[in-house]
C-alpha cells in the first residue's frame, strides 16, 4: 500500500507540472493496396479530437474521431451459363479510432515552434454492410440445371474492432497564449484478419498514411512552472 500511495504521490506531483490541452484535427488518409483484396480509398477527410497532458518535454494523451473508406471496386460478380452465380456489393468502411497518443519534444524553436516525433496504440473500430449472393454450401454448382435457384443470399452487418500502432511526427505553432496551430503526419498498422467466414466479407485495412491540419487550445493554466531551457534539443 505505501508503495502504490508513494506511486500516486509522484505522479500527482508531476501531473502538478504539466498542462492539459485539447486539440481538432482534420486528416487525410491514403490507405495503401493489399495484394489479393478488394482495396479502399478515402476520398474524405476525417476528424480527430484529444486531450493530453502536456510536459516540458513530452505529452501523453487519448484520442478519438471518425474515418471513413470507400471500396475502389463496389460491385464484383460472376456469371455461369448467361446466369450471375455470385454477387458481391461492398459499403463504405466506417472507422472509429480510440488510441493512446504519445509525443516528445525534439526542438523548441524561437520560442514558437515545437517539432515532435511520437506514436499511437489502440483500437480501430470498424463498421461496414456487405451483400452477397452466392451457392448454397450442399449444392454441386458446376452440375446444377438451374444455377439461380441454388444460390444463397447473405446481407451482414458488421461490426469489428483490431488493435493499431504507428509512429507520427509534427509541429506546433503558438498563435497567442491559448491557440496553437497543429501539423502531423502519421503511419498507422492494423493487422490482417486471418479468420476468414463464408457469411461475412472480411474488410482488410492494413496500412494508411495520413496527413492532417489542426488547432490545439490551452486549457487552463500550469499549476506550478518548471524552469524552461530555451532552444533545447
Amino acid at each position: 500500500m505505501r508503495i502504490i500511495a508513494l506511486a500516486i504521490s509522484l505522479l500527482l506531483a508531476e501531473v502538478s507540472y504539466a498542462q492539459m490541452r485539447v486539440y481538432l484535427l482534420v486528416d487525410k488518409n491514403f490507405p495503401k493496396p493489399i495484394s489479393g483484396n478488394n482495396n479502399y480509398s478515402s476520398p474524405l477527410p476525417g476528424i480527430k479530437a484529444g486531450v493530453f497532458y502536456e510536459w516540458e518535454k513530452f505529452s501523453l494523451g487519448l484520442a478519438t474521431g471518425y474515418e471513413s473508406f470507400k471500396p475502389i471496386n463496389e460491385v464484383n460478380y460472376l456469371t455461369l451459363n448467361n446466369s450471375i452465380i455470385r454477387y458481391d456489393k461492398y459499403y463504405v468502411v466506417k472507422m472509429y479510432p480510440i488510441l493512446l497518443e504519445g509525443r516528445y519534444n525534439i526542438a523548441y524553436i524561437k520560442n514558437k515552434v515545437k517539432l515532435y516525433i511520437g506514436g499511437t496504440y489502440g483500437a480501430r473500430i470498424l463498421k461496414y454492410d456487405h451483400y452477397k449472393v452466392t451457392r448454397k454450401e450442399s449444392t454441386p454448382l458446376y452440375f446444377s440445371s438451374n444455377p439461380s435457384m441454388d444460390l444463397d443470399t447473405i446481407h451482414s452487418n458488421n461490426v469489428i474492432s483490431r488493435y493499431s500502432i504507428g509512429p507520427k511526427i509534427g509541429a506546433t505553432m503558438d498563435f497567442g497564449d491559448k491557440i496553437l496551430l497543429m501539423i502531423e503526419g502519421s503511419y498507422n498498422y492494423i493487422p490482417e484478419e486471418q479468420t476468414f467466414s463464408r457469411r461475412r466479407y472480411i474488410v482488410n485495412i492494413e496500412h494508411s498514411f495520413s496527413f492532417g491540419v489542426g488547432l490545439i487550445y490551452k486549457f487552463g493554466k500550469k499549476i506550478i512552472d518548471k524552469p524552461k531551457n530555451e532552444g533545447w534539443f
